[in-house]
């Protein structure tokens, strides 16, 4: 599942290419 890769970066906490800021929010779209 993509989704399961998607949250697996979130807890990673890496910079969002679209925010630019580190972010483990679940709401990242």
């Amino acid at each position: 599942m993509q989704y399961k890769g998607i949250d697996n970066v979130q807890k990673e906490k890496i910079p969002h290419p679209k925010l630019g800021l580190e972010t483990d929010s679940p709401k990242i779209f």
